[in-house]
Order: structure tokens, then C-alpha cells, then sequence
């Protein structure tokens, strides 16, 4: 269910459906999905998360293509389960992963704490 959500998110396999693929369209037909036993209710969390993922991910690609950004490895950074979810929504968009250091939030923390004279260096 993950990876179907991903791929309508990413806009795969749909293109040349009559039905709108707005995100806010796709949200809502995930009840109708499992209203007529196209997504067991059970996996609709799943379906939903990797709609989110891959409508972020193709968004970010558009972006980057209208920026004149070219695409990379992405860093992952984060919570392990989150970040799995990126990195195989990431796979299934063609991009490469690299996982970023464990402790790159409490780092980045401790810094935008130093900077702002919350705390005093050791």
C-alpha cells in the first residue's frame, strides 16, 4: 500500500487517466479505495503516508527543475522508520540515498543554542 501511495504520489501510472491527480483529490480517494475494495482498510495509513512522501518528492523535483537544481544522492536525516520511508520512496523515484549522520538534529540544536546565547560552550 506504501509504495502504491508513493507512486500516485510521484504521478506514476496515471498520467493518461481522465481523473484528476491533485493531492487534496488523491487524499480523499483513499476512503473511496477501500470503500470499494480497491486498498484494505487496514493499509490505508500506509497508502496515505507514501502518497504524502511521493507528492513531496515530485514536488521537489519540479522545483529543483525550475531552479535550475540538479538532482543528487539525497541525505537522509531523521528518525529511523521516517527515514526508511523516504529512502524507499526516494528508490522508487530513481534517486540515490546516503544516510546522514545519527545525531545531525541534537548537533544542529546545540548549535542554533550556542548562536542564539542560550548556552555557554563547555
Amino acid at each position: 500500500a506504501f509504495d502504491r501511495g508513493v507512486d500516485r504520489g510521484l504521478d506514476r501510472g496515471h498520467a493518461s487517466s481522465t481523473v484528476p491527480s491533485g493531492l487534496l483529490h488523491d487524499l480523499f480517494g483513499a476512503r473511496t479505495l477501500a470503500l470499494f475494495g480497491a486498498l484494505e482498510p487496514a493499509a490505508t495509513a500506509d497508502y496515505l503516508s507514501g502518497l504524502l512522501i511521493g507528492s513531496e518528492l515530485r514536488e521537489a523535483g519540479a522545483w529543483a527543475a525550475r531552479h535550475g537544481v540538479e538532482g543528487g544522492d539525497a541525505t537522509l536525516v531523521g528518525a529511523p522508520a521516517l527515514a526508511a520511508r523516504y529512502a524507499r520512496a526516494l528508490a522508487r523515484a530513481g534517486t540515490a540515498v546516503v544516510a546522514g549522520p545519527s545525531d545531525a538534529a541534537a548537533r544542529g540544536l546545540w548549535q542554533i543554542a550556542r548562536s542564539a546565547g542560550l548556552v555557554q560552550p563547555h
